[in-house]
């Protein structure tokens, strides 16, 4: 605000007051409501997660899934059923692979891949099927 308007504001009488005392008395709440949001939202915020927390709740998904996708085969679900209930996920998993395949990072040769369709389980599994 600059000069005029504040002497505007002050000419201004409401009962035993200025319009320029109640104005400033506004601003500051103003100015501590956005103190407190900004406290508010740096104390709500998501903490971040580390690299290999990451890493450990990917490969607690990928072992999800492929236990869901053995289950199911156990069942034996036909095959319209299997594409219902996995086409998304199977083709989540394709992308996974190739973005794996063209990433310039090293790659842990021990970590599960979700099952490809009819194997019943991790496609790394060495277990026979029952």
């Amino acid at each position: 605000m600059d000069d005029g308007v504040r002497a505007r504001l002050k000419s201004v009488s409401l009962h035993d007051t200025n319009l320029l005392e109640l104005v400033d008395a506004w601003l500051g709440a103003a100015q501590k409501l956005g103190e407190l949001e900004e406290e508010r939202a740096r104390l709500t915020a998501p903490s971040a997660s580390s690299a290999s927390q990451l890493h450990d709740a990917r490969l607690a998904w990928i072992r999800v899934t492929n236990a869901l996708i053995a289950n199911a085969e156990l069942e034996d679900i036909d095959s319209d059923a299997d594409r219902i209930l996995f086409s998304a996920l199977r083709a989540a998993g394709r992308t996974a692979d190739a973005r794996k395949r063209t990433s310039k990072k090293d790659v842990n040769p021990a970590e599960p891949e979700l099952a490809p369709e009819g194997t019943g389980g991790a496609a790394q599994s060495t277990t026979a099927k029952r």
